[in-house]
């Protein structure tokens, strides 16, 4: 993670605890995660072919799911749910949510939650990076025999606003690839060198 970013993550992280406290921030990031898990689970369910009505969605993410019930009908041709990928020459790995049909495009999908909006996808931080790194490790990996060029970060929103789908064609999967590749090779460097 770029220094700057780290400092904007940090500088939240105290802002929440200083509100918080210690146990409360933890009590946060524990509920934050199992909402998010909880959701995906629910959506599986959903592009696995369970009836929408037959789908058990947790309380704490109906607005969530509100917010995203006008983004799955773009979703087809599901090929792959959560599924581990791994670069065999690059030596990451990663699981992405879903890798489908977004309206006219194959792409990896990732499915995110967010209280606050993310109309641009510069608001997505490095979700970007990490699209762009699935679709490389996908690419590589002869054992999945898919090419996938274009992905789809969705936001969806706890007050069931719409989700925000940010579509990344080839040339944006393209760019944000060299800029990944740019910080794996960092991180590599730093983590060889001898001063570590």
């Amino acid at each position: 993670m770029p220094p700057e970013r780290r400092a904007i993550l940090d500088r939240w992280e105290r802002e929440m605890i200083r509100k918080l406290g210690q146990e409360g921030f933890q009590q946060y990031k524990t509920e934050t995660f199992k909402k998010g898990h909880t959701l995906h689970s629910s959506i599986e369910c959903l592009l696995k072919g369970t009836p929408p009505s037959e789908i058990e969605v947790d309380a704490k993410n109906e607005g969530h799911w509100k917010s995203l019930e006008a983004v799955f009908p773009d979703v087809s041709e599901v090929q792959m749910l959560e599924a581990t990928v791994q670069h065999p020459q690059l030596h990451y790995l990663g699981i992405f949510d879903c890798l489908a049909k977004y309206k006219d495009s194959v792409c990896i999908i990732d499915w995110k939650t967010s209280q606050k909006p993310k109309q641009t996808i510069g608001k997505t931080y490095d979700n970007p990076l990490q699209i762009a790194a699935y679709i490389g490790a996908a690419n590589a990996n002869k054992d999945l025999n898919i090419q996938v060029d274009s992905g789809c970060i969705v936001v969806a929103y706890e007050n069931g606003d719409p989700a925000h789908c940010h579509f990344m064609d080839p040339k944006m999967c393209s760019k944000f690839w060299y800029q990944w590749l740019r910080r794996l090779h960092k991180y590599w460097n730093t983590r060889d060198s001898p001063n570590m």
